[in-house]
């Protein structure tokens, strides 16, 4: 399905910004930029035992994946070239694996002091 993302985000735009016609006038139009984005596609399994085959193989791609560098870079702290933090930056990043009812989750977040 091929998507016309600049007339759909300015539909958007005419319902969050109400007044933009005042303010821009009727010659200017909102200017789309996309700096940071992501691509995801969501699976329903029927019931828990028909992912178990799937789910060690998903984690390890996760945990592997999932490097310091680029979690850092999604989160928005600067790296070297190398991928290590850069000394400005000062970040603590935190993996957390969570075991529930219905699976694991492994989530990183950055804890600034």
């Amino acid at each position: 399905m091929d998507t016309n993302w600049e007339q759909m985000l300015s539909g958007f735009a005419n319902e969050v910004f109400l007044g933009m016609t005042e303010i821009l006038g009727d010659n200017m139009k909102y200017y789309w930029t996309l700096w940071q984005s992501e691509m995801a596609k969501d699976y329903i399994f029927d019931d828990t035992r028909s992912l178990a085959p799937l789910m060690e193989n998903l984690l390890r791609h996760s945990i592997i994946t999932g490097t310091y560098d680029r979690v850092l870079k999604y989160m928005g702290h600067p790296v070297r070239k190398d991928g290590q933090p850069h000394p400005l930056a000062n970040p603590e990043l935190m993996p957390k694996v969570s075991t529930w009812h219905d699976g694991t989750r492994i989530k990183n977040f950055s804890r600034k002091e």
